[in-house]
């Protein structure tokens, strides 16, 4: 199994986990109770949309909805006509679903797509000889055949490729014009072109450039240029039955209806895939996956022990700090003496106190305050030589407070950065109040309290909490990645058991039974993978 056929399939469960619960909260954009989808097909779009002997609708894309219909239990019918016809009718809601729509912003605003269940390159086509046509760029001078309404026509107009776009009801039509020596170029998917040269027996008809494309499928090939994701389209708004068809085409994906679509209508026509030896080392990696998941289950164990610890650190420590707050607010009306009280706070939780005389401008420190700002005890200070140790973004503001509390009383609760005596930061919560006598303040009591400590605890904190949460989505993951290999197993439990089946009832020497073998050998590998996944 390739790593892109794994993620596939993780994409599409998850569809299925998540477009179940869709249809609740639009039910009255799609009647419950229809479950007959009108739908049609297009003219000539080889192998996607083609006319069947009996003028009934076929081809790989009308299979897919068909199929996709079925595993959500509708049905669905079809009539055929031109391209541009049938789009219009969908704009008018004439029809339900068309199978085979490419995505283009513009049509975004008519219609609503399903999720893309093929790619495909664009290229053109011109009379064998012709010297003048390599590029896109060089159409801007020649008649170029389009099919109307058809992505390609859209494209050409958007991108102003020719002054002369000449847009047909098919492009069966468009190619016969061009090989009877009519007009210059074809813009068309190649794919597309390829078949219907195929088909009518054109042998003077050639692409500009033949890309040799061994996959169409979304997540299997990387294109460049002019582009179409194939989709599902409803009329816009039709969110319940989109995301019905959205839930039957990861059914089918899952259930191996889609691979089987696909090989029947394109095995005959594409390459075999080759592997080049990037993408093999490529999938070798991917073997790593599960050891990664592994590495980080045992991560998320150890990280979770760590927080745990620290967060009991640090709601202990909350917890005291808030209990030395408390004490303090309580005991701040019993205070007698500023000395004795600063140092009592001191001796609580290291607590500097301080206290400044206005009339003198005289400051008092208490001594674990001196300790905090790296101070000489001996040493006096004035209130501008203190203010100017805070740091100088929070120093405006604080000298406002400072004002504001001599002016009118109001005390304050700050927390600031300074720069100590000898030039080490910290963080600084200040607490302080104003004495007041007559109305005007004469001296101003105030606390210090170290707090660098817990602001560098908190950003821990924050730091550990979104390793943990980044931990948990890996957790998720490797949890979804364990269900889906489960389930993936019992799906290739089957396949190898019937293959073994036709092994034994195969012919020994015969091509069947080599063919048999390949799929039991393929089906024992792939279980090996499930299990390291």
């Amino acid at each position: 199994m390739c790593r892109h056929t794994v993620a596939n399939i993780l994409t599409l469960a998850v569809l299925l986990v998540v477009m179940p619960s869709l249809p609740v909260a639009c039910a009255e954009t799609f009647p419950g109770n229809q479950t007959v989808l009108k739908s049609a097909s297009e003219l000539d779009y080889p192998p996607f949309a083609i006319v069947q002997p009996d003028g009934t609708a076929g081809g790989f894309s009308v299979d897919l909805l068909k199929a996709a219909t079925e595993a959500v239990g509708l049905s669905v019918t079809f009539k055929v006509g031109p391209w541009n016809d049938l789009k219009q009718e969908l704009a008018e809601r004439t029809l339900d679903v068309l199978p085979l729509v490419s995505y283009s912003e513009e049509r975004g605003r008519v219609y609503d797509f399903s999720t893309a269940y093929l790619r495909m390159n664009g290229t053109v086509f011109i009379r064998e000889g012709n010297t003048e046509i390599k590029s896109l760029a060089d159409l801007k001078n020649k008649e170029v055949l389009v099919m109307q309404g058809d992505t390609a026509h859209e494209y050409a107009l958007k991108e102003n490729l020719s002054d002369t776009i000449i847009a047909k009801p098919s492009y069966e039509e468009a190619f016969k014009l061009l090989a009877s020596g009519k007009h210059d170029a074809i813009v068309v998917q190649q794919i597309v072109g390829l078949q219907i040269i195929k088909k009518l027996h054109i042998t003077n008809v050639v692409p500009v450039e033949h890309k040799n494309i061994s996959s169409l499928k979304p997540m299997a090939l990387k294109l460049e240029g002019f582009e179409q994701k194939f989709c599902f389209a409803v009329p816009a708004g039709n969110k319940q039955l989109l995301a019905q068809l959205n839930e039957g085409l990861a059914i089918i994906s899952l259930n191996g209806t889609y691979n089987l679509l696909y090989e029947k209508w394109f095995a005959p026509i594409l390459p075999k895939p080759h592997v080049p030896f990037v993408e093999q080392v490529k999938q070798f990696i991917f073997i790593l996956v599960p050891l990664l998941l592994l590495v980080t289950l045992v991560g998320l164990w150890y990280l979770k022990r760590l927080v745990a610890k620290r967060t009991q650190y640090l709601e202990l420590e909350i917890q005291q700090r808030k209990e030395v707050e408390k004490e303090l607010l309580e005991s701040h009306d019993l205070l007698t003496n500023v000395t004795e009280q600063l140092e009592r706070t001191g001796e609580i939780a290291k607590i500097g106190g301080w206290e400044l005389d206005l009339p003198t401008n005289r400051m008092i420190f208490s001594r674990t305050a001196f300790l905090i700002n790296d101070v000489d005890p001996n040493i006096l200070l004035t209130l501008d030589q203190a203010i100017n140790m805070i740091h100088a973004e929070d120093r405006a503001a604080h000298q406002a407070i400072i004002e504001n509390a001599i002016n009118s009383g109001i005390p304050w609760d700050t927390e600031l950065r300074m720069t100590t005596a000898k030039g080490r930061p910290i963080w600084i919560r200040n607490q302080g109040f104003a004495t007041m006598e007559d109305g005007k303040a004469i001296r101003l009591h105030g606390t210090f309290q170290d707090i660098t400590e817990r602001k560098q605890a908190e950003e821990e904190k924050k730091t550990l909490q979104a390793h943990l949460q980044q931990a948990q989505k890996m957790e998720a993951i490797g949890t979804l990645a364990g269900g889906i290999a489960h389930d993936f197993n019992n799906i290739l439990g089957a396949i190898l058991g019937y293959a073994e089946l036709a092994q034994e009832d195969s012919p020994p020497g015969s091509d069947i039974r080599a063919d048999v073998d390949q799929v039991v050998r393929a089906s024992h590998r792939a279980k090996e993978l499930v299990k390291q996944i």
